[in-house]
């Protein structure tokens, strides 16, 4: 198997992949030394930071935000360490990168290639912008692999030790992100199906204990389900559906497809959107998602008896909540990225040299693609007045103008005073 792992170029060795690699990282560790990389959620998660730390401006008001605050205690322990800085952010969402790599790579073993593997994940435009970008997707894929790779243990040598760390894992990535009640989801399914039968003469034999089980397992499922950010977030899905659901499953199957399509084709829609006709560009984008998505389900069909069932039912289960999700951006889609990569590559270190030429191809276009990506976000680092301009569309141009030049805020102008706060203190 392993000496089929370098499929897609065959002159290259494993040696090549280990060097392009580490000049990936160097280049990621020199554009750490960047200004402070605002979004919307990053006003939010700062603002709850803000008012567990007792610093939030009275005239803002209290947050009674309703994101998940997993996130917030990674950023607060920063704080506290008095290390919270845009640099230290990215060195641990690097750090995170890196650890979940590793689980992910234990869990296919030896199917994949490490280094092509690696240099493929940290080569994506969304791991680029969200290794820099203070966001929980880094924090809740690092669990999420990791509660994964330990269940794994657990199977293999049936410690209670290890079990119990995987309960702590999967809560440590509900906590980060909502989401994670799919992890959850998707490891009792695989137990109760891969233990079928004998769960089936256990509920015979011992009916009591049996039901006791039940009982605990369904209070426990009412009191999550009754906490008032869950309630939230599932309001975003039924809404919608009772307002006209047709509409909703069409306009949500047609839109996170191109946005799945964003990881693959490996740019943003909106980056090409302005050079060619945009219905164009949308149909090339909705197509490439429906085929990478066809070929994901195709693989995990195909391949099932060397892909771990829990990981099976960890993507389809994931993928089914985001593409119910009412909500589009690519990085919705990041936490399962390493492991969609991962399964196309296992595949194709048995496929056909057809398939190898044609994965050639197109992984040529990906990496030159990442390498653009990387050149963009390294001069997003040291070109203030690029900076202003590009960052998230520009939306932010005002607050960075403000923060670079230092200057008070103009009489009559409006900014978005919240995150110019954010900005000065924490860039």
């Amino acid at each position: 198997m392993q000496l089929k792992v370098d499929f897609a170029f065959p002159r290259l060795n494993r040696q090549v992949w280990m060097a392009a690699t580490g000049v990936v990282v160097v280049v990621y560790l020199l554009d750490f030394f960047t200004p402070f990389r605002l979004t919307n959620d990053t006003v939010r998660y700062f603002a709850l930071l803000e008012q567990r730390l007792g610093t939030w401006p009275a005239s803002f008001g209290s947050s009674n935000d309703f994101l998940p605050y997993g996130y917030v205690f990674f950023l607060e322990g920063l704080a506290r360490l008095h290390i919270l800085t845009p640099f230290t952010i990215a060195l641990c969402q690097l750090l995170y990168l890196g650890g979940s790599l590793y689980f992910i790579k234990k869990l296919f073993g030896t199917s994949i290639n490490t280094w092509l593997f690696a240099c493929l994940t940290l080569l994506n435009w969304t791991t680029i912008k969200l290794v820099m970008t203070p966001l929980s997707e880094l924090q809740f894929l690092f669990f999420t692999s990791a509660a994964l790779y330990s269940y794994h243990r657990f199977l293999h040598n049936k410690r209670p030790a290890q079990l119990v760390l995987t309960v702590v894992l999967c809560l440590i990535a509900f906590v980060t992100r909502t989401a994670g009640i799919v992890l959850i989801a998707a490891l009792l399914l695989s137990f109760l199906v891969s233990h079928r039968q004998a769960l089936t003469g256990g509920l015979r034999q011992r009916p009591l204990m049996s039901g006791l089980v039940l009982i605990t397992l369904l209070a426990g499922l009412a009191l999550l389900v009754t906490r008032p950010k869950f309630i939230t977030y599932l309001g975003y899905f039924w809404r919608p559906l009772a307002t006209d659901g047709g509409s909703f499953f069409a306009g949500n199957l047609r839109l996170h497809a191109m946005d799945l399509a964003e990881l693959f084709i490996n740019t943003p829609y909106s980056k090409v959107a302005w050079l060619i006709a945009p219905s164009v560009a949308g149909a090339v984008y909705l197509v490439t998602g429906l085929l990478f998505l066809g070929i994901l389900i195709w693989c995990l069909i195909k391949h099932r008896t060397r892909i771990p069932l829990f990981i099976s039912f960890y993507l389809v289960l994931y993928l089914l909540l985001i593409f119910n999700w009412p909500f589009f951006e690519a990085r919705f889609f990041f936490p399962i990225l390493p492991f969609m990569l991962a399964v196309y590559l296992q595949h194709l270190g048995q496929s056909s040299i057809f398939q190898r030429r044609l994965a050639a191809v197109y992984l040529t276009g990906y990496v030159l693609m990442g390498v653009f990506v990387m050149a963009y976000y390294s001069r997003l680092s040291y070109d203030r007045d690029f900076m202003k301009q590009r960052h998230d569309a520009g939306i932010w141009e005002k607050e960075y103008d403000y923060l670079f030049s230092g200057r008070a805020v103009d009489d009559g102008v409006t900014v978005n005073q919240k995150a110019l706060y954010i900005l000065r203190k924490y860039n």
